[in-house]
């Protein structure tokens, strides 16, 4: 062990030996077993110092009587074998409780306990002397309570009542000083009302001026029923027939001790009455009174009637309520289906009229009817037994020259007895004239269309009936351009308040010239007089020009994108004879100068793009998705006519097209004068329409086509980039028969509708079909046949641009010379072929 550690062993048991040498014991003294709230009680106790050196002693109180103890002297120090007394003064306030309560006192560490009771010096006791008492209504009565002093003090005590009581209670002391061991009496007095029956308890309290506790007695007060009396009936809820008699008995039951009188009182309808006012009634017994009704005729609901009985001795009233339903057992009902209506002259309606017997007997009824003479009945009396009903007619038939208005039609049904029970129902009819009845209105939301010769345009109209009644109304359209507008379709039937959409469609011809034109659209009922018109200004425009065979400086023939078969046949003569090129046939609109071995060589635009046709097969609201550009449309058919016709609509911006079966017709979707869209309806197919749709714009296309449209460009694109950068292509002429046949069925691919729709071209093409086969016949196929066959063998052509470089003079004559043994050879080639075909045939011959 460490000198430090040792050090510090040492002091601690240096200290601690002073504490095992000292000792103290506590001893229990003298003390009170209880005491007094208020007053003062002392405990003494002893401590002793048994140790060997002098000891610091420590004192301290505590449990649950410490808050009202005192402990001195809290401190002091006591010499070996000495002895001192510590005192616990004991002074509980007034309003400590009664109990037990105990005190410990500590000193060091030595304990010791007290016990003490805290008793009551203030007891006493508060008794009544009458718990019970009997009276009658309006008397009183006194009850006696006496209260004892059970303390060690006088005191005074203030007096007070709680609780339920008929009447006031009189106290004959309010604060009364007792002394100890004392007794002192004192009386309450109580007064009945003299309408209170039943018992009553009620209280007397008595407050000590010095105690705590608060003392209460009780009394029940019994008012008897000396003057009681009860009203009994058979019904208090009483149904009777109007115009009839009943009798209700009510009787007066005395309970009280004596006899008494009883005045009547009936608050109630006039034909309610009783047959006295007031009678006497001996102690026990029981008189009637009567009730009598006897409501008449058309006396009908629910009436109350409120019986009052007043006794002479006592205050207390009895009163019972009856209620009184009355029946109309003699009703009759009379309904008319309609309350109003309205009806055009020269017309004639007829409305059901329902009589029903609502009574409890059978009963005979008149009918009787007030209004214009053009109205009547077909019944003017009925029979009727309880509850049942019947029908009747009420006819109206106002004349052609009734003045229009409103007139007011009533239907009585009135009892033949004594009853005379009546009920009437009314109509109010509005007559109206002819031109009101069948008012139609028109509506044109576009009335100035404008369109170019050879368009077509739809204007939706609306037919609408505003009158009161239906009609069927036929359409008519007349005006200066009455001879190229349509409307259908051209009889429609309306209901009242309705309406229905017709197209006016809008196709002007080339025939038709440039200018302003007029068109009324008119509806009339059938065979009358125009009930409505509207007009319509349309003006055609020129359009634009018609395609053109433009000719080139030479002679040369360039088909644009329109050109007819007639005009490529020309075009396919003039380059029979020259040398083609596939780059030809790839770039499209494309005319461009390459300089190949010095010479230009010009691209022809290809020909025009067959549209593409597509048919489908429709559902009613189906769509289907078309696109221009970065547009997108869809095609659908709204509307169906039989199996014959139907509207087509074309949206985004919805266009209408009404067609017929086989009908075609060309739509511009954008507005700019171009059409876009040809569609054509072939007919139903079951429930669904077969429309076929082709693109005529450049800018149209199918969702569909996209991908295949975006490689075919990006292949031209390709190409035109080789021939730009000096890419070299191989050139090879075309075989005649391919040529031939390629071209040929160019020719004839759109015979049929070439035919149809250019019939004064049908000569032109007779004589292309003779020059064609004089061709055959003479032999110029063989020759033209070796002619490309020379150039197939010839070098292939290589397309670059060169820039032109001067050479010496004497070199410009070799191009020349090999030119004229070019020539010359092809002259002993042909002559080859030609002698090779001829021997050929002569072989077949044989």
């Amino acid at each position: 062990m460490s000198g430090d550690k040792f050090f510090v062993v040492f002091m601690i048991v240096l200290f601690s030996l002073p504490l095992t040498l000292a000792g103290v014991n506590l001893y229990q003294g003298s003390g009170p077993d209880d005491v007094c709230p208020g007053s003062t009680g002392l405990f003494r106790d002893v401590v002793e110092n048994t140790g060997d050196t002098p000891l610091e002693v420590s004192v301290s109180s505590s449990g649950s009587a410490s808050y009202f103890s005192t402990t001195v002297p809290i401190g002091f120090v006591l010499n070996p074998g000495q002895v001192r007394s510590i005192f616990t003064y004991i002074t509980p306030p007034s309003y400590t409780s009664v109990g037990n309560y105990n005190l410990q006192i500590l000193a060091n560490s030595e304990t010791l306990s007290h016990s003490l009771f805290v008793r009551d010096c203030f007891d006493y006791s508060l008794v009544s002397l009458d718990e019970e008492n009997n009276v009658c209504p309006c008397g009183n009565k006194e009850f006696g309570f006496q209260i004892t002093n059970n303390g060690d003090f006088a005191d005074t005590y203030t007096l007070s009542v709680d609780g339920t009581a008929p009447g006031p209670v009189t106290l004959s002391d309010y604060a009364l000083t007792v002394n100890p061991g004392e007794t002192r009496s004192f009386s309450a007095y109580v007064e009945a009302g003299c309408d209170s029956l039943g018992d009553y308890e009620f209280t007397v309290s008595s407050t000590p001026t010095s105690g705590t506790s608060i003392r209460s007695a009780s009394s029940m007060l019994v008012v008897d029923s000396c003057y009681d009396f009860r009203i009994d009936t058979e019904r208090d809820s009483i149904s009777i027939c109007e115009h009839s008699q009943d009798t209700v008995p009510i009787e007066i039951v005395n309970d009280g001790s004596t006899s008494n009188d009883f005045s009547f009182d009936l608050d109630g309808p006039a034909w309610a009455n009783l047959d006295r006012n007031g009678m006497n009634v001996g102690a026990g017994s029981t008189g009637i009174v009567n009730l009598i009704l006897s409501p008449d005729y058309g006396v009908n609901g629910v009436f109350e009637a409120r019986f009052i009985a007043t006794p002479g001795m006592g205050t207390v009233e009895a009163l019972n309520v009856f209620t009184l339903g009355v029946n109309k057992c003699h009703g009759v009902v009379v309904d008319i289906e309609k309350s109003s209506d309205t009806l055009c002259n020269s017309l004639s309606n007829s409305y059901n009229v329902n009589v029903i017997n609502t009574g409890e007997f059978a009963k005979e009824y008149f009918l009787e009817l007030n209004g214009p003479e053009w109205a009547s009945l077909n019944k003017r009396s009925l029979s009727l037994d309880a509850g049942a009903e019947e029908q009747v007619i009420l006819d109206v038939n106002p004349g052609f020259n009734v003045p229009a208005g409103s007139y007011s039609i009533d239907v009585v049904a009135k009892a033949k007895d004594s009853s005379q029970v009546a009920s009437s129902d009314s109509v109010e009819l509005t007559t109206v004239t002819r031109e009101e009845c069948y008012m139609v209105l028109i509506g044109v939301e576009d009335k100035d269309v404008k369109l170019n010769y050879d368009t077509t345009a739809t204007v939706p109209i609306v037919i609408e009936n505003i009158g009161s009644d239906s009609g069927t109304y036929e359409l008519s359209i007349g005006g200066t351009a009455s001879n190229f507008v349509y409307l259908n379709p051209s009889v429609v039937s309306l209901d009242s308040s309705n309406s229905e959409l017709v197209y006016l469609y809008v196709a002007p011809t080339g025939d038709v010239a440039p200018g302003k034109y007029g068109i009324s659209i008119s509806a009339r009922l059938e065979d009358s007089t125009i009930l409505s018109t509207e007009s319509v200004d349309i003006t055609v425009g020129e359009g634009d020009d018609r395609p053109q065979i433009e000719v080139e400086d030479g002679g040369d023939l360039v088909e644009d994108n329109t050109s007819s078969p007639f005009q490529r046949l020309l075009i396919f003569f003039k380059n029979l004879f020259a040398p083609t090129s596939d780059v030809e046939d790839v770039v499209d609109d494309t005319v461009e100068d390459v300089e190949v071995d010095g010479e230009d060589i010009t691209d022809e635009e290809d020909e025009e793009e067959v549209p593409e046709q597509i048919g489908e097969l429709f559902d009613l609201e189906q769509e289907v998705p078309i696109q221009i550009g970065d547009e997108e449309h869809s095609v659908a058919y709204s509307e169906k006519s039989d199996d014959e016709s139907i509207v087509i609509v074309i949206s985004s911006d919805p266009v209408y097209v009404p067609l017929v079966v086989g009908e075609s017709q060309e739509v511009d979707l954008d507005g700019d004068s171009v059409n876009d869209v040809l569609v054509t309806f072939n007919g139903f197919i079951g429930d669904q329409a077969d429309i076929t749709y082709e693109v005529l714009s450049e800018g149209l296309t199918y969702p569909e086509d996209e991908e295949e449209q975006e490689e075919e460009e990006q292949e031209e694109d390709d190409l035109i980039d080789d021939i730009t950068g000096d890419v070299t292509e191989d050139v090879e002429g075309e075989p005649f028969l391919q040529s031939f046949a390629s071209s040929f069925k160019s020719i004839f691919s759109n015979a049929g509708e070439s035919i149809q729709n250019n019939k004064d071209k049908l000569i032109i093409i007779i004589v292309i079909l003779i020059v064609l086969i004089l061709i055959f016949k003479t032999n110029f196929l063989k020759k033209l046949k070796g002619f490309f066959e020379e150039e197939i063998e010839e070098e292939p052509v290589i397309i670059e641009e060169k820039p032109k470089i001067e050479e010496p003079a004497k070199k410009e004559e070799k191009p020349k010379k090999e030119k004229k043994k070019k020539e010359e050879k092809l002259e002993d080639e042909e002559d080859f072929v030609i002698e090779f075909d001829e021997e050929e045939t002569e072989d077949k011959k044989k």
